[in-house]
């Protein structure tokens, strides 16, 4: 399973490059991976914790998209449609 995708293809655009999303924690922490993308500490925290206790809770998140978010995201677009 592509973690990775699976979060992208969740975020929705919110206003500028901030994007937001429903995800379990191994998305979360796939999203993390990316670089310098803004998650705040404290849901990135959270999302370790919940990995660790076999949690898979779904958190609203908030991401700051890098070019990289933006280039995949971008793809994962032109392969649905």
């Amino acid at each position: 399973m592509n973690h990775l995708l699976n979060a992208i293809l969740k975020c929705r655009h919110s206003n500028g490059r901030v994007w937001d999303a429903c995800l379990n924690p191994k998305e979360i922490l796939a999203l993390n991976d990316l670089g310098p993308l803004v998650i705040k500490d404290h849901d990135w925290e959270i999302a370790v914790y919940w990995k660790r206790q076999g949690i898979s809770n779904r958190r609203w998140v908030v991401v700051t998209a890098n070019d990289r978010f933006e280039e995949l995201k971008n793809n994962a677009r032109r392969t649905i449609d």
